[in-house]
């Protein structure tokens, strides 16, 4: 079977071939980027995903390769590869993230701290005893980034100097303090705002590694099926037909408007993707931020977290068959790349 493919479903292959630390799937999505003039491309992702999925978890491999010379990235970009892939991972700066851009129980907290002054803010990042959300809150307003102030969390300073020399004062190690600002001097900061915050919850709670078993493991051709994500327009095709047509539906329709069902769907398996990761981190007591993040986008006064439970117990269930729609919607692609069919 011939599958079509682009760019974006290459890039979604390497990050999820990468977090299940399947290296060979990771190489074959790599050497596509090479074969078809994507070099730039790959090497600005590969950054992405160390920030995104390795995390601090890799602090020592982000660095290196953020320090590093085009050049020399180009000549170690496979064993960097192994590298990421070997590593545990920690996705908490991801999720951290979209917690404190998206939640409505800290709708108040954006809407205030961005008033208070550089002092105030300061508190809040270095009190331990404050709520981590708020404290990633707070460090956002303080120094911006690229992508944040966001249209949930707006920012009037640029407080970045300062806001690293509190994370020293904080006892946050030198490297992730390195870490952090190689990212941002090469504008892959989305997420910065959360690492030292990633490694706060290292410190307050017990560590323990977690194999993992992938929930889906299929594969069509080269790529993990999991790659056609709602951040795809192959992905998001599939989705919508996958919500209308399976038991997704009746988990959802009392409670969430249909123009909504198909994103519902799309943060139902970025969930369950999101904790498909080989050797992962995980911290012994602590809340679960994955299932805090995806109750971020899609938690309200109508659908409630044990709707998402319902709703995540639904989707995995229903799997296989949104891999049969991924893998027609592929056949149909590589027939006629211009046609693609979404649900009326």
């Amino acid at each position: 079977m011939v599958y079509y493919t682009d760019k974006y479903i290459q890039a979604s292959a390497l990050q999820k071939s990468i977090r299940r630390g399947n290296k060979e799937a990771a190489y074959s999505a790599a050497n596509w980027f090479l074969e078809n003039g994507e070099t730039t491309y790959l090497l600005r992702r590969l950054s992405v995903i160390l920030l995104e999925d390795v995390g601090i978890a890799g602090i020592d491999i982000a660095c290196n390769y953020l320090a590093s010379s085009t050049a020399e990235r180009k000549a170690r970009l496979f064993e960097t590869i192994a590298e990421m892939c070997a590593v545990p991972k920690d996705r908490n700066a991801c999720n951290l993230s979209l917690i404190a851009e998206h939640s409505l129980e800290l709708k108040r907290q954006r809407e205030i701290y961005v008033h208070l002054s550089d002092d105030e803010l300061k508190k809040i990042i270095m009190d331990e005893e404050t709520n981590i959300d708020n404290r990633v809150i707070a460090s956002w307003i303080m120094c911006g980034t690229l992508l944040y102030p966001s249209y949930k969390i707006k920012s009037y300073r640029d407080g970045f100097p300062a806001w690293i020399r509190w994370l020293a004062d904080m006892g946050i190690p030198e490297d992730v303090r390195l870490a952090i600002e190689l990212f941002t001097r090469q504008r892959v900061d989305n997420m910065t705002a959360a690492l030292p915050f990633s490694y706060s919850m290292s410190r307050q709670f017990e560590q323990s590694i977690k194999d993992i078993d992938i929930v889906n493991p299929v594969m069509l051709g080269d790529i993990p099926a999991a790659a056609l994500d709602q951040h795809t327009r192959c992905g998001k095709a599939s989705i919508y037909e996958w919500v209308f047509s399976t038991p997704i539906f009746d988990a959802l329709v009392e409670k969430v408007p249909s123009p909504k069902m198909a994103t519902y769907g799309g943060w139902a398996l970025f969930h369950i993707e999101g904790a498909s990761v080989a050797k992962q981190l995980t911290y012994d007591g602590c809340n679960d931020p994955l299932f805090d993040a995806t109750a971020a986008f899609l938690v309200t006064e109508r659908f409630t977290d044990t709707d998402l439970e319902k709703l995540l117990a639904v989707a995995k269930e229903n799997l296989p068959a949104l891999n049969e729609i991924r893998a027609r919607k592929l056949e149909q692609l590589s027939k006629a790349p211009q046609q693609l069919e979404f649900p009326k």
